[in-house]
């Protein structure tokens, strides 16, 4: 896959503790498929995909989501 290369973003606090969660997923997920190129990649993007997500300013569960829900939304406007 390659070496991972961090740059300055403008994201803010939730958006990079879910890209650390996301990271720490990748980790897991390579021992538990004993490298890269062991992973299913699909059932990987889907488990990204179907992650709970917040959308939103309060801390309702409303204001959770998913990736797919949100790109369907964005996809029917």
């Amino acid at each position: 896959m390659g070496t991972l290369d961090f740059l300055p973003t403008d994201n803010d606090r939730k958006t990079t503790g879910f890209q650390n969660h996301r990271l720490q997923d990748l980790d897991w997920w390579k021992y538990e498929f004993g490298g890269f190129e062991n992973m299913p990649i699909k059932d990987l993007t889907n488990r990204i995909n179907t992650s709970p997500i917040h959308i939103g300013k309060g801390h309702q569960m409303s204001d959770y989501t998913d990736s797919i829900k949100e790109m369907e939304k964005l996809l029917v406007e």
